[in-house]
């Protein structure tokens, strides 16, 4: 498949000219820690559990890897590719507008969510995800990552944190 050169960039180069180090340090700044602070609203995760048959347990943890992936995706100049699972809890996670908006402006700005076709030139492949998510936060869930690529799931994200 051909790419856009954004898109071979990132496959290029997952890491995104960052060293593994260089990234942890971005997510552990003041701003990222809050971010990744930020709680779940009880009702997200009550939803999704029932819609999606995880345990809340299950949704509880699900939503701390959406947090990270979309935090790590708004520091990065890439459109880093969810799993099925986060592209799920993220869909759902937007649904709560005002709570989402809040976790954004805590990740630095407004993430938008971009769906194309997984066949797309603009999708990458998953792998480049998995790496750059692995080098960022360390070992992934088995249960989150990886998994089957979103079947939409492309993301627009503000950098600067």
């Amino acid at each position: 498949m051909t790419f856009t050169a954004k898109v071979q960039r990132f496959i290029d180069d997952p890491l995104c000219g960052f060293t593994a180090e260089e990234l942890q340090a971005k997510v552990s700044t003041n701003r990222a820690r809050e971010a990744l602070a930020h709680p779940p609203q009880d009702f997200l995760i009550e939803k999704f559990a029932k819609d999606y048959g995880y345990t809340e347990s299950e949704a509880y943890s699900l939503f701390e890897d959406v947090k990270k992936f979309l935090l790590l995706g708004s520091i990065v100049d890439a459109s880093p590719a969810p799993s099925l699972p986060i592209d799920q809890m993220w869909h759902s996670f937007i649904l709560f507008t005002k709570d989402y908006a809040d976790f954004c402006a805590k990740a630095g700005g407004f993430i938008h969510h971009r769906p194309l076709p997984a066949t797309s030139e603009h999708q990458p492949p998953i792998e480049p995800t998995l790496a750059l998510m692995s080098a960022a936060y360390g070992a992934l869930s088995d249960s989150h990552w990886p998994a089957p690529l979103g079947s939409f799931g492309i993301m627009d994200c503000k950098a600067g944190v």
